[in-house]
């Protein structure tokens, strides 16, 4: 195709906005506003236009969007808020009707969350401080439940299976005088970082149903332990990592 025949096309989409019988031909459009020929998958749907597709490509528009969003972001934001507080319950029952796909989509997308999530955090990390300083003091009678619960589900748990003796610990504590995973000195003070803390390699939640035996224990800092995630990935990923080298 030569210069004459592209010039030809693009006059007749900005004036008419019509295929001609070459376009057809082509499976291809012209973009007004970028000006460049791109094939219809470039083009998102439209049933107002006679060959319908939109005006503009997708990348035009989700720019104009943009834009758009950036120079009227608190008008925008503001719409947002009344609109929750007029339906406060449909975004939950959206999340309950496509539960599935939305469990698909995070497992797809998970290292990239974290990854925007730590950077979030460190942004925001006075924001969020004074945030649960917030929730503590509306919450407290809430938050000591919570705990409470926790409490005594671990002591039935420590009851009903176990082979740890009290005499068994001691030594298990006069053998691991260094964390077991940053190999720091442990100290036994307990709002120190680097204060120690019984740790159960497997958690003792619902979700990893752990046991306090002696193959599930060891001695670390207060740190790693607070670190941990509680679903215990991290320790199936050395076990993983251990396991191929």
């Amino acid at each position: 195709m030569n210069g004459f025949h592209v010039r030809q096309m693009s006059v007749l989409v900005q004036n008419v906005g019509q295929f001609t019988g070459i376009e057809k031909k082509m499976n291809k459009k012209i973009c007004p506003k970028c000006k460049v020929i791109k094939p219809f998958y470039e083009f998102s749907k439209d049933r107002i236009h006679k060959d319908g597709l939109f005006r503009i490509c997708k990348k035009c528009d989700s720019l104009k969007h943009k834009q758009y969003h950036q120079k009227n972001k608190e008008k925008l934001n503001k719409k947002t808020q009344q609109w929750r507080k007029k339906h406060p319950e449909y975004n939950k029952q959206y999340y309950l009707k496509n539960i599935q796909y939305y469990k698909q989509w995070e497992k797809g997308h998970y290292q990239k969350r974290q990854i925007q999530h730590k950077l979030w955090y460190q942004i925001n990390l006075d924001k969020v401080k004074i945030q649960k300083k917030q929730y503590r003091q509306k919450n407290e009678e809430k938050i000591k439940e919570i705990y409470r619960n926790d409490r005594n589900r671990r002591r039935l748990l420590y009851k009903q299976k176990t082979d740890i003796t009290t005499q068994w610990l001691i030594n298990l504590k006069r053998n691991t005088p260094y964390c077991a995973l940053c190999n720091v000195k442990l100290v036994e003070n307990g709002h120190h970082p680097n204060a120690r803390h019984l740790d159960h390699i497997i958690p003792l939640n619902k979700q990893c149903k752990g046991t306090h035996t002696m193959n599930n224990v060891r001695f670390i800092c207060r740190t790693c332990n607070l670190s941990r995630p509680k679903n215990g990935k991290d320790y199936v990923f050395q076990e993983t990592g251990a396991a191929r080298g």
